[in-house]
């Protein structure tokens, strides 16, 4: 059986495919594909082959003829397979069809981050070529959103659907978000010029100037706390101040996060 990984042939440079050398020249006495089931028609598959029945194998040809069904986009992975007949040689392609990504569903994740943020961080877009890969990344950048919104403890399953008469690759997530955490006492650094707990007022990062604790973490308030401090220097004429978020420090025992503010 010669490998033929598909990435490597789409490249006209490919090296020989030196096990196919044995059978140059032979007659070729049968061509088949496995899977009797092919996304394109026999005829449409014959049309990208290089040779016939009873002509002679050529390993330059075998690279075309490989080179010509990726080509077609319908095909994720493809090996052949040869054998010696009293005749000649038998040639069979054992192919693996390429999927697409159809329909993405989410669910279990409380606002923020809404659907349409979930659904831009799978980078999965509707019709895009699909490899397992692409799950097992979606699920990676899916964590780091819920991290970013205040759920270190989210856990992210995906399960595939495979519809072949579609050729579509439907991906379910299901997301067990867990407690959001809570923001802590933040660590100001520099030179502030300013009382940290006018500093941390202006964050907004505590409910009724923290006469209800402290509040849930999100990306967006995140932002806009140092948005917020920025606004409250300017209005102090302190407007060369330069407000910067050096850390987001996560306790795992208290499920809360301490912000470290530079200020300069």
């Amino acid at each position: 059986m010669f490998a033929t990984p598909g990435a490597g042939f789409q490249d006209r440079s490919t090296p020989r495919i030196e096990e196919a050398l044995p059978y140059e020249g032979l007659t070729i006495t049968s061509i088949g594909f496995e899977p009797a089931s092919q996304p394109l028609t026999s005829a449409q598959l014959q049309a990208r082959l290089p040779f016939r029945v009873g002509a002679a194998f050529h390993e330059r040809e075998l690279r075309h003829a490989i080179q010509n069904l990726f080509a077609t986009g319908r095909f994720a992975d493809l090996a052949v397979d040869a054998e010696r007949t009293a005749d000649g040689v038998g040639l069979r392609f054992l192919t693996q069809n390429a999927y697409f990504v159809g329909h993405v569903e989410i669910s279990g994740v409380p606002q923020p981050p809404n659907s349409g943020q979930l659904t831009s961080a799978t980078k999965l877009r509707l019709g895009m070529p699909f490899v397992e890969a692409d799950k097992n990344q979606a699920i990676e950048s899916l964590k780091n959103l819920l991290r970013e919104n205040g759920f270190y403890h989210a856990d992210v399953s995906a399960k595939v659907e495979i519809r072949p008469s579609t050729e579509q690759a439907n991906l379910t997530f299901n997301i067990d978000s867990g407690d959001r955490a809570r923001f802590d006492q933040p660590i100001i650094s520099g030179t502030p010029e300013r009382p940290d707990t006018a500093i941390v007022r202006a964050t907004h990062w505590k409910r009724l100037y923290g006469l209800l604790g402290w509040q849930q973490v999100t990306d967006a308030r995140v932002r806009q706390g140092l948005e917020n401090v920025r606004h409250f220097y300017e209005k102090h004429d302190l407007l060369e101040s330069k407000v910067t978020l050096t850390r987001l420090d996560y306790e795992e025992r208290t499920n809360r996060v301490k912000p470290s503010l530079e200020i300069v």
